[in-house]
């Protein structure tokens, strides 16, 4: 059976190739908080053998450092960066400062301010993609909790052009479980720097990772093919929407 590193560098791989992620002349941005997602990504770039590509492209990593989040960890992960030789940049963001008077801050308000200012770096500096380290229990999650909650079949995409700021969201490991990333991460020893604010995980998607795997029952394959069936819709066997009023 093969190991976890080289399950994970093909699937990465494969999604790449198979939603056009990065291609020829492609300048990339990749979202490194510390945690085990964005650290496999930079590490998986930074290994990559040149031949895998038949073409060339730029890359970059940035680490939002926020206000309010626990630093330790900080260091290693940095060590961890310089010793791959990946180039990253660190981004000093006062999220809590932003807080006006009545607003509460919580997971949504943090993403909402890291993802506008990684936009906005990314069209200062002429990065067209930027890498975020979501994975397919993500997109699960995600599709469920639109559902459940705003009464819609969508979910997050492997790539999502955001034609306001001119840049393309791209998800390298949308086929990567995390249960791979789990054992990646520990095969390889990578530390990590994971944000511990007291928001790390708002309930809703708790709740809705609580789901898939009471539905998985511990099977990666019954989540694949969940994966599978979110690109595979019966729109004839799908309820129309009907007339209004």
């Amino acid at each position: 059976m093969a190991s976890t590193k080289s399950r994970v560098s093909k699937k990465f791989l494969r999604a790449i190739m198979k939603y056009q992620l990065i291609e020829a002349g492609d300048r990339v941005l990749i979202g490194i908080s510390g945690g085990k997602d964005s650290m496999t990504m930079a590490y998986l770039l930074s290994h990559i053998k040149p031949e895998a590509f038949p073409y060339t492209f730029e890359w970059h990593g940035i680490h939002v450092n926020t206000d309010f989040a626990d630093q330790s960890g900080k260091d290693t992960m940095f060590h961890t960066l310089d010793s791959w030789g990946v180039p990253y940049t660190v981004l000093d963001v006062p999220v809590k400062e932003r807080l006006k008077e009545g607003e509460t801050l919580g997971c949504y308000w943090c993403s909402s301010q890291r993802r506008q200012e990684l936009l906005t770096y990314a069209d200062t500096h002429g990065y067209n993609k930027i890498a975020l380290g979501h994975h397919l229990d993500d997109i699960l999650e995600t599709f469920f909790m639109n559902m459940v909650y705003k009464s819609e079949l969508a979910t997050m995409v492997p790539n999502m052009e955001y034609e306001k700021f001119g840049q393309t969201i791209i998800r390298p490991l949308a086929l990567v479980l995390e249960e791979e990333l789990k054992e990646f991460v520990t095969e390889l020893g990578i530390g990590s720097a994971v944000c511990t604010c007291d928001f790390n995980m708002n309930s809703h998607r708790r709740d809705m990772r609580e789901v898939v795997e009471f539905i998985a029952q511990g099977d990666y394959r019954v989540k694949e093919r969940m994966y599978e069936a979110l690109s595979n819709p019966v729109l004839e066997h799908l309820i129309p929407q009907g007339k209004k009023g």
